[in-house]
């Protein structure tokens, strides 16, 4: 069935991009869409975002259209992303802000490989004290300013502290405190407004 063997070929094909991005609802999805828009990438000529409809993602589950995995970028020479960390560094490395956002050295690259496989095994529940702990004594994930690290766990974390109530806002503050941070973070407040997401209101 040529739509189901070539259904990504036929829309890159096709595509007068140098980058297409496909993604469904998944938090990882919500990561990769946050990122491409904090990079200004969804900006630029050359960057598609396919987000696909309920219906095309009914055919991938049935396996009528077949994917890698999602979310997915393929770029210009037609090679594919699908690990959340390997988007992330793709998309870093495009906008030319890996040094700054994600490091130049090897413990920057470990710290961030090692929260993705983190988040990769555990439910959000499991981590609140965790980061609770951590975000007593920092401001951000791995140095000084925010980096992809910090977004990533805030897509994570997104419709989880998103449904929180005052108590447990109060119960994990400083974790609280470092979300509502990062929400109003100009590129993030921006993407969460396109995205018809509601900030999370401080506890009263």
């Amino acid at each position: 069935m040529y739509v189901k063997d070539n259904f990504i070929e036929l829309i890159t094909s096709r595509s007068q991009h140098n980058m297409d991005i496909f993604t469904d609802t998944t938090y990882k999805s919500f990561f990769v869409n946050l990122l491409t828009d904090y990079l200004q990438l969804s900006k630029s000529a050359k960057v598609q975002t396919v987000q696909l409809s309920p219906a095309t993602l009914a055919l991938v589950s049935q396996k009528d259209i077949t994917f890698p995995s999602l979310p997915l970028v393929v770029d210009e020479s037609k090679k594919k992303f699908t690990s959340s960390l390997s988007i992330a560094i793709h998309l870093l490395e495009k906008s030319r802000t890996k040094h700054l956002l994600l490091g130049q050295s090897k413990d920057d690259f470990l710290a961030t490989a090692g929260l993705f496989e983190l988040l990769e095994r555990k439910r959000p529940a499991d981590l609140f004290k965790h980061f609770n702990d951590i975000f007593e004594k920092k401001t951000f994930l791995n140095r000084f300013h925010v980096t992809v690290g910090d977004l990533y766990l805030f897509a994570y974390l997104f419709d989880t502290i998103s449904a929180w109530t005052d108590e447990n806002k109060l119960e994990y503050g400083s974790l609280f405190r470092w979300f509502y941070h990062i929400q109003g973070l100009p590129g993030v407040e921006g993407f969460l407004t396109k995205a018809g997401k509601s900030a999370v209101a401080f506890p009263k």
